[in-house]
C-alpha cells in the first residue's frame, strides 16, 4: 500500500503550472518573433517587426497561457483533494494491516511478487517472493494462474526450518493492481483431522474449484501436494451411481441453506467398495448470496458385503477369539512376554488418542512388571485426562497368560469404563450430602410418616411451625396433634394415599396458628413424606392479586381500549378480550408468540404503507431509553377494512435501563377521525364556499360574531378582525326599519329559522342586496348555543329580476308595455268599468303595408320605423292611459274617460294624422300609414279579451276596406268571425273523418303530347255546403295550424293512390303534390315523406314535391339545405307560381329544382299581350340555361299552347288539356292517353 504514494508527487507542486504556463507563452513569443523576422528576410522588406497582427497574436498567446495555468490549478487542485483521500484510506488501511495479528502480503497478481506486508508476515521472513515460501510446491503458481480462486491451504516454510500448515485466503482491496493475502495457521486444526480422521474440503461456488486438505487427498488416493480440483474432477471421486446424488443434495443445499449429511462410495479399481461419509455447510457472504460450501470427508467403517464362513466353535481358533474380542465393549489387549502387543480390540484402539504419551509408557511398565510378578492385578482404578475432555475412569484388571507347564507367555489386559458409575456414586453422595444440608436450611417443614401415618421422622422448621418439640411429636399419628376439626380435615385428605402410591398437594387453613400451610405429600412404598410451608403471605398476595386482577378485568371491560402487555424478552404478548371485539374475532383474552398466527400478527395487521414507520418508532422508542410511546396507525381488522388507532404504551426497564416489558392500549379512533375529517371537509367547504357563514354566540349579551369565512370578507370588505365581538346588524347601516328586520329580530329572539332579504352595505359604502339564511344551533339539551347565517350578494339577481320583470311585460323593441301587460291593465279596466267606473275603449292600429318596408329596406330599418312610430303613438296618450304593442306591426291604446266613444273618433283621426307624415330612417323618407279597429266597452264586450278581439275584427275590415282608414265595430264582423271559427271546427271534424278528397289535373308534354303525370289538389265536400273551393278553407287552415294535418294527409293520401296506379294501372308517370312553407317549417317534412315512401314502396322519383316561390322568403338558406336533402333521396322539386314573388334569381341559380311552374296570371293573356310573352319567353329562356323543365299552368286556349309550344316551353295544364278530375275520372283520362291515336 505504501508502494502507491509517490504516484503524482510531481504535479503535486504549484510552481509546476506557472512553470510550464511560462514556457508555453516564451515559446509562443518566440515562435511569432521568428516567423516575423523570416517574413522579413526572405521579402526583403523593411516593415517593422511590431505590426498590429503580431500584437494581437502576441495577446492571444498571453491569454491562452493564462488560461492553460488556471486550468493547470484547477486540475492540481483536484488531484490533491482526491491523493488526500486516498491517503486516508490507505492511513486506514495500513492501521488494519500493522495491527492485524495474521501474516498479510500485498502482491502483484500473477508473479506473487510482495509489495509491501504487515509486522506478522515479516517475522515469517523478509522474501521477495511469496513462492519463496514453499519453493517445491507449484500450488502457488496453480493458485496465481486462477484469479476466481480465493483459498489456498498448502505448507509454508518459515526461517526457522519449521513447516507450517497455512491457508492463504485473497481478500478484498481497492487497488485492481495489488493482491492482499493472508495466512491462516492451520496446524492445529490438521491435528484435530489427523486425530479423528476427518478430512476437509471447500467448494468455491463462483470459480467452481474445490480445496482439499492431505487427508481427503489420501482417501481419494491423490498426492498430498495436489488440493485443487475442478468440480468435474472431483465428481468423478465418486462412484457413478452416487454422482447425481451427491449433486443434487448439493443444489438442494444450496437453494434451502440447510446443512448436507450423506454417505457415498468412493471409485474404484478393486472390488472392494469403499464407503465415505460427506458433511457440508453452506456460507454465504453479506449479501446472502452463497459464496461456497465447507464439508469434511471421513471413511465410514462397514461389515463385510460378503458372507462369513461358518468358523469351528472351538475357543482356540484365532478368529472365534477375534470375533469374541472385537464384540466386547470393554478395551481389550493381549501382549507377549516381552510386552509388546499381539491383539486388542476397536474398543481398545479408539481410546489410544486419548490417552497421553507418558501415561501409556506407565502402563507399558506396570504391564511388564505383572508379567514379570505372575500376580494378577484386579479392578485396579485408573483415570486418564484426555486434553478437552472430561476424566475418564477405568477398573484395569491384568492376568498373566500361562502354558500347560505354568509359564508365562504374556498378559491379557482389560480396562473397563466405570465413568458413568463413579459419577453416579459422586452424584449420589453430594445428594445425600446435599439433601441434609437442604433439609437443615429450608424454610419449610419436612415430616416423614410411615404406612400408618405415625410420625417418624422431622426436621427442625417443622418443629418450630408446629410450636412442638420433636420428642412431642414423633410416635404420634400426624392428625392428633391437631384440634379436632382440623385432624378430621387433615385425616380425610391423607388417608386415600395410605394404599396408593401418589403425589398429593393441597393448602390447609389452621386457625390455632393463624396461619395457611401449603402441604405436598409423596407416598413412596415403605414411607410417606409431608413438606409443609406456611404461604400466609403468598395467599395474602394471591387474594390481594384476584382483586387487583378483578379489578383490572373490569377496568379493561369498562374501556373501549384493547389492552396488550408485552414481554420483551421473551416476545410474547397479551390482549384483552377488547382486542377481538374491536378488531374482529371471538370476544377472548389472546396470549401469543409475535412469530404465529399471522391473523393475530399485529406487525402484519399494519397499514403496509405506515409499517415501517411504526416498526421505527417502536424500535427507537425501546432502544433509546423512552419511558412512553404513542402512535397513531392504520390497523386491520378481521373482514378486511381497516381501523384508525391510536396506541399508547408505558416501557418498563430493569435497574440496567434494559427495556423487559411494555403495557398500553389500543383505542379505536376510526370515528374520530371520521369525524375530524368530516369537520375539516366541512370546513374546507365554509372556507371554499361562495356564500358569506356568520357564526355568532347565542349565548353571549348581543350576540357577537365570533367566526366570518373568506366570503364574508370579499362580499362585504370587511376583514375578520373587524367583526369579530361586534353584532352583524352593523351591515344594514341607517336603514334600520326595513320590513324584513322585523322578521329577523323575532327568529333571534325564538331561536327560528328564517330568510330574509335586506339592503346592506359594504365597507367602502356600496349598496347590495343581502339573501340572509339564518339558522339556530342546540346543544344535547335543546338549549340555544349559536346562530348560523348564510348571506348572499343578490344584486345581481335583483337587478335580473328587475330586467326580466321589465322584459316580461315590455316590448324589448319599443320600450312599450306588451300584450301580458296589456291584457292585465285592460282587465283591470274592464273590471272598474263593470263596477261603475269610467268606460273603456281599445284601439288596435295596425300599419299598413309593413312586410313590404322590411322586404324593401332591411330589418333594421324596420325596426327604426316601429320605434318611430311607438313614439308617435305615445304623444296620443295620456298618464292614465295605455298604449302596448302586440306584434311586429300592432299596436293597441286602452282609452278611459267618460265620453270614450267620441275621443276613440278624435284619437283614430290623431294617430292616423301622425303616421302619415314621413319616417326619416337613416337619411330615407319612408311612407307608412295604419288601418285602425275600435272597440268599446260595453257595447262591443264585457271584458279585456271580448273587446281586444273586437277591435282585432274591425281592423281586418278597415283594411279589406282599402287600409288607412278606422273603422268601428258591428256585429257583422262578429257574425262573419263565428262563421270562420265553424268553418275551422268543420275542417277538423273532416280530418277526422276523412272527408277531403284528391283531384287529379293532368300534365301534358308539348313536344309529344304524352301524359307526365297529375298534379294532385285537395278538395271538401262539406256534408251541408256540398263542395267547398279550397280559397276558402285554405286561408282558415293556414291561420289555424290546420294546414299542417291537411298537409300531412295529402302527402299519404297521394302516395296510397300512386302505389295503387302503379300496382294496378302499370303508372309510371308521377304525382305532384304542394307542400307550404309552414309545413317545412313546423314540421319535420323529410321524415314524413321517408315515412310514406317506405309504407307505400313507391319510388321517389314518382313524386314531385311543389314549392311556391314565396316559401323562399322566410329563410332561403335553410330552404336550399331542405332541398337539398330532398333531391338527395330521390324527389323530383318544382317551384311553383313562379314569377309572383320577390326571390333572387342568385338564390335560384343554387335552388337544387327540376322544374319552374309559370303562374296562370302570365298565361291569361297570351299570346296578345306582349308583356305577358316577354316575361314568359324570358322564363323558359332562363330554364333551359340552367337546364330546368317548364311547366305553364292555366292554359285554357288552342293559341295559347301553340306560343308555348313554339317558345320551347316543355308542359302544360289547364282546363285546355283537363280540369282538376276526381280519381275515377282522372284513371278514365289516363286510359284514354295511353290508347293509341289519342
Amino acid at each position: 500500500m505504501r508502494w502507491i504514494r509517490p504516484r503524482f508527487s510531481l504535479w503535486q507542486h504549484p510552481q509546476r503550472a506557472l512553470i510550464i504556463a511560462v514556457l508555453y507563452g516564451a515559446a509562443g513569443l518566440l515562435w511569432i518573433l521568428s516567423t516575423d523576422s523570416l517574413l522579413q528576410t526572405w521579402l526583403r522588406t523593411e516593415v517593422s517587426v511590431w505590426q498590429w497582427s503580431t500584437l494581437k497574436e502576441i495577446f492571444y498567446f498571453f491569454l491562452s497561457a493564462v488560461v492553460l495555468y488556471v486550468l493547470l490549478r484547477q486540475w492540481q487542485i483536484l488531484q490533491t483533494l482526491r491523493h488526500a483521500n486516498q491517503e486516508q484510506r490507505l492511513q486506514q488501511l495500513l492501521h488494519l494491516l500493522d495491527g492485524n495479528p495474521w501474516p498479510l502480503w500485498l502482491v502483484e497478481p500473477q508473479t506473487l511478487r510482495i509489495l509491501d506486508r504487515n509486522a506478522a508476515a515479516t517475522a515469517w521472513g523478509n522474501v521477495a517472493y511469496l513462492q519463496e515460501l514453499a519453493p517445491r510446491s507449484q500450488l502457488l503458481k496453480q493458485w496465481a494462474e486462477n484469479p476466481d480462486a480465493l483459498r489456498l491451504s498448502l505448507d509454508l516454510k518459515i526461517p526457522n526450518g519449521q513447516l507450517r500448515s497455512v491457508e492463504l485466503q485473497r481478500c478484498a482491496y481497492p487497488d485492481p493492481g495489488a493482491w492482499l493475502i493472508a495466512a491462516r495457521d492451520c496446524g492445529d486444526l490438521q491435528s484435530w483431522q489427523q486425530l479423528t480422521q476427518v478430512g476437509y474440503w471447500e467448494l468455491d461456488v463462483q470459480s467452481q474449484l474445490v480445496q482439499t486438505s492431505p487427508l481427503v487427498n489420501r482417501l481419494l488416493g491423490k498426492p498430498s501436494d495436489q488440493c485443487l480440483f475442478s468440480w468435474q474432477q472431483w465428481l468423478e471421486h465418486f462412484q457413478l451411481s452416487d454422482r447425481l446424488r451427491l449433486e443434487q443434495a448439493i443444489d438442494t443445499g444450496m437453494q434451502t441453506g440447510r446443512p448436507i449429511q450423506a454417505t457415498y462410495a468412493l471409485a474404484s479399481d478393486s472390488q472392494d467398495r469403499q464407503l465415505v461419509e460427506l458433511r457440508a455447510v453452506i456460507v454465504r457472504d453479506l449479501a446472502g448470496n452463497v459464496r461456497s460450501l465447507r464439508g469434511v470427508l471421513e471413511p465410514k467403517h462397514q461389515a463385510p458385503l460378503t458372507s462369513l464362513e461358518p468358523l469351528p466353535l472351538s475357543l482356540d481358533h484365532p478368529a472365534v477369539l477375534r470375533r469374541i474380542l472385537e464384540a466386547i465393549p470393554d478395551p481389550i489387549y493381549i501382549k507377549d512376554y516381552r510386552g509388546e502387543i499381539l491383539l486388542q480390540n476397536r474398543a481398545c484402539l479408539d481410546l489410544q488418542p486419548f490417552v497421553m504419551p507418558e501415561v501409556i509408557k506407565q502402563e507399558d511398565i506396570n504391564d511388564l512388571a505383572t508379567i514379570a510378578s505372575g500376580l494378577p492385578i484386579i479392578n485396579e482404578e485408573w483415570t486418564i485426562n484426555p486434553e478437552n475432555w472430561p476424566s475418564q475412569h477405568f477398573l484395569i484388571s491384568k492376568v498373566p497368560l500361562r502354558n500347560e507347564l505354568g509359564q508365562i507367555l504374556g498378559l491379557l489386559g482389560i480396562r473397563r469404563n466405570v465413568t458413568r458409575w463413579r459419577r453416579a456414586e459422586q452424584a449420589r453422595n453430594a445428594l445425600s450430602d446435599q439433601l441434609e444440608q437442604t433439609l437443615a436450611a429450608v424454610s419449610d417443614g419436612v415430616v416423614v410418616l410411615d404406612q400408618n401415618f405415625v410420625v417418624r421422622a422431622l426436621n427442625s422448621q417443622a418443629a418450630q411451625q408446629l410450636k412442638k418439640t420433636s420428642e412431642q411429636i414423633i410416635g404420634r399419628v400426624f392428625w392428633d396433634l391437631f384440634p379436632v376439626e382440623l385432624g378430621a380435615t387433615l385425616q380425610s385428605e391423607l388417608q386415600p394415599l395410605q394404599h396408593q402410591s401418589s403425589t398429593r398437594t393441597f393448602e390447609l387453613w389452621i386457625d390455632p396458628l393463624s396461619t395457611c400451610w401449603e402441604v405436598n405429600v409423596h407416598r413412596s412404598t415403605a414411607e410417606i413424606s409431608l413438606y409443609f410451608r406456611d404461604i400466609s403471605d403468598r395467599v395474602m398476595s394471591r387474594q390481594l392479586l384476584e382483586e387487583m386482577a378483578e379489578r383490572f378485568q373490569l377496568v379493561t371491560r369498562a374501556t373501549n381500549d384493547a389492552v396488550w402487555d408485552r414481554n420483551l424478552l421473551t416476545n410474547e404478548i397479551w390482549y384483552s378480550a377488547n382486542y377481538s371485539r374491536l378488531f374482529g374475532g371471538e370476544e377472548k383474552e389472546i396470549t401469543q408468540k409475535l412469530v404465529q398466527t399471522v391473523d393475530l400478527q399485529w406487525r402484519d395487521r399494519l397499514d403496509p404503507d405506515q409499517r415501517e414507520r411504526i416498526m421505527a418508532s417502536l424500535s427507537g422508542a425501546i432502544a433509546n431509553g423512552f419511558s412512553t410511546w404513542s402512535e397513531q396507525y392504520r390497523f386491520l381488522r378481521q373482514d378486511g377494512t381497516y381501523a384508525h388507532v391510536l396506541d399508547r404504551g408505558y416501557i418498563v426497564r430493569d435497574e440496567n435501563g434494559r427495556a423487559i416489558r411494555a403495557v398500553g392500549a389500543m383505542q379505536d379512533i376510526s370515528a374520530i377521525v371520521a369525524a375530524n375529517e368530516q369537520l375539516r371537509l366541512w370546513l374546507r367547504a365554509i372556507e371554499s364556499t361562495g356564500n358569506s357563514i356568520i357564526i355568532a354566540d347565542a349565548q353571549q349579551p348581543d350576540m357577537p360574531i365570533i367566526y366570518v369565512n373568506p366570503a364574508f370578507e370579499k362580499i362585504t370588505g370587511f376583514s375578520a378582525a373587524e367583526v369579530i365581538g361586534r353584532n352583524f346588524r352593523f351591515l344594514q347601516g341607517l336603514e334600520t326599519q326595513q320590513a324584513e328586520l322585523e322578521e329577523m329580530r323575532r327568529a333571534l329572539e325564538e331561536g327560528t329559522y328564517c330568510e330574509v332579504t335586506l339592503r346592506s352595505y359594504r365597507k367602502d359604502g356600496s349598496l347590495f342586496w343581502n339573501q340572509i339564511s339564518l339558522a339556530p344551533v342546540r346543544d344535547q339539551k335543546g338549549h340555544l348555543t349559536h346562530m348560523v347565517a348564510s348571506q348572499t350578494d343578490v344584486s345581481e339577481s335583483k337587478a335580473f329580476e328587475e330586467m326580466l320583470l321589465q322584459q316580461a311585460t315590455h316590448d324589448a323593441l319599443t320600450g312599450l308595455p306588451n300584450r301580458l301587460l296589456f291584457l292585465d291593465r285592460l282587465d283591470q279596466a274592464a273590471a272598474r268599468a263593470r263596477g261603475g267606473g269610467s268606460p273603456i275603449a281599445v284601439l288596435f292600429i295596425d300599419l299598413d303595408n309593413f312586410k313590404a318596408i322590411n322586404d324593401g329596406f332591411s330589418h333594421s330599418e324596420g325596426d327604426a320605423v316601429l320605434q318611430i312610430a311607438a313614439g308617435r303613438l305615445q304623444q296620443c296618450i295620456q298618464e292614465h292611459e295605455t298604449v302596448a304593442r302586440l306584434s311586429s306591426d300592432e299596436f293597441v291604446i286602452l282609452l278611459i274617460d267618460l265620453d270614450v266613444q267620441s275621443k276613440a273618433r278624435v284619437k283614430a283621426a290623431m294617430i292616423q294624422s301622425l303616421m302619415a307624415k314621413p319616417f326619416e330612417v337613416m337619411g330615407n323618407p319612408i311612407e307608412l300609414t295604419a288601418s285602425i279597429g275600435v272597440a268599446t266597452f260595453p257595447h262591443d264586450g264585457q271584458s279585456g279579451s271580448e273587446l281586444l278581439q273586437a277591435a282585432d275584427l274591425a281592423v281586418c275590415a278597415a283594411k279589406q276596406q282599402g287600409k288607412n282608414l278606422w273603422c268601428s265595430f258591428s256585429e257583422a264582423m262578429r257574425e262573419q268571425l263565428r262563421s270562420r271559427i265553424d268553418i275551422e271546427k268543420d275542417l277538423r271534424q273532416a280530418l277526422i273523418d276523412n272527408s277531403l278528397e284528391l283531384y287529379f289535373q293532368p300534365q301534358v308534354d308539348l313536344v309529344t303530347h304524352r301524359l307526365l303525370g297529375f298534379e294532385t289538389l285537395v278538395r271538401w265536400n262539406h256534408p251541408e255546403r256540398g263542395l267547398v273551393a279550397p280559397g276558402e278553407f285554405i286561408p282558415i287552415a293556414e291561420e289555424s295550424d290546420l294546414i299542417d294535418a291537411i298537409g300531412l294527409w295529402v302527402m299519404r293520401a297521394a302516395g296510397l293512390t300512386l302505389r295503387r296506379w302503379i300496382d294496378h294501372e302499370g303508372f309510371t308517370g308521377s304525382l305532384s303534390f304542394n307542400i307550404s312553407a309552414r309545413q317545412f317549417i313546423r314540421q319535420n317534412i323529410f321524415l314524413k315523406l321517408f315515412d310514406v315512401l317506405q309504407e307505400f314502396q313507391i319510388p321517389p322519383h314518382q313524386l314531385e314535391i311543389e314549392l311556391t316561390e314565396s316559401s323562399l322568403i322566410e329563410s332561403p338558406e335553410r330552404f336550399v339545405q331542405w332541398l337539398q336533402e330532398a333531391r338527395s333521396m330521390g324527389f323530383q322539386v318544382a317551384l311553383d307560381d313562379f314569377g309572383t314573388g320577390y326571390s333572387s334569381l342568385g338564390y335560384l341559380k343554387r335552388l337544387p329544382i327540376n322544374a319552374l311552374k309559370i303562374d296562370r296570371s302570365f298565361i291569361r293573356d297570351l299570346p296578345h299581350d306582349h308583356d305577358d310573352q316577354a316575361i314568359v319567353q324570358a322564363i323558359v329562356a332562363m330554364a333551359k340555361v340552367l337546364k330546368l323543365r317548364t311547366i305553364a299552368e292555366g292554359v285554357e286556349r288552342l293559341e295559347q299552347a301553340a306560343f308555348l309550344e313554339a317558345i320551347g316551353c316543355d308542359a302544360v295544364q289547364g282546363f285546355f288539356y283537363g280540369p282538376p278530375l276526381p280519381e275515377a275520372e282522372a284513371l278514365a283520362f289516363l286510359h284514354r292517353s295511353a290508347s293509341p291515336g289519342v
